[in-house]
């Protein structure tokens, strides 16, 4: 799958490659399968960030291409897997938890969802959200895109910490070259 996501050649102009771990790809696997939190209690309780997959789907390792970088004064993350998301779950849970506390061994986060408008593209399915953190400790600042593109899962995200915004268009640049990858693929 590592040949469906974007080399340092194809990113766009403001984004460069890092070196992935493999603690760190598990982590992005983590995110996207909603088994990153675990341990968690979050309130409203019934808004723990949901898996992109089906429950009953379990998502195999091998199927996963990663990517990150820095982008400016942030972060990018872009991961593309060989199945296809439930993006109507992550619809769901966005109309319900729009605001979110997450407590984990005595620290706890309020995070707010705001479902964005998504750039004009060839995915079949998209959700865009802003995610913010506007914490005294952790102050973070996030973009994610969870799209569904020919079979394929395409998750893609900018953070910035310290409390300014990411680059919207840079963004939006990254999220449509994803896709655009993916869709040519097929």
């Amino acid at each position: 799958m590592q040949n469906l996501v974007l080399t340092a050649a194809e990113l766009p102009p403001g984004l460069t490659v890092t070196p992935i771990e493999a603690d760190e790809k598990q982590a992005i696997l983590d995110q996207l399968t909603g088994s990153a939190d675990e341990g968690a209690v979050f309130t409203p309780a019934e808004c723990r960030l949901p898996s992109m997959f089906e429950p009953s789907a379990p998502v195999d390792a091998s199927k996963l291409g990663v990517v990150v970088g820095e982008a400016g004064r942030g972060y990018f993350n872009e991961a593309v897997v060989a199945q296809r998301p439930a993006v109507a779950q992550l619809r769901t849970f966005l109309d319900t938890c729009k605001t979110v506390r997450e407590t984990h061994g005595g620290t706890s986060i309020e995070t707010t969802y705001t479902v964005l408008d998504g750039v004009r593209s060839k995915a079949d399915e998209l959700v865009v959200l802003h995610e913010q953190v506007p914490g005294v400790l952790v102050k973070q600042d996030a973009y994610t895109a969870y799209a569904s593109v020919a079979g394929h899962a395409v998750w893609v995200r900018m953070r910035t910490l310290g409390g300014d915004a990411p680059d919207r268009p840079l963004f939006d640049q990254l999220v449509t070259a994803s896709i655009d990858k993916v869709a040519a693929a097929r």
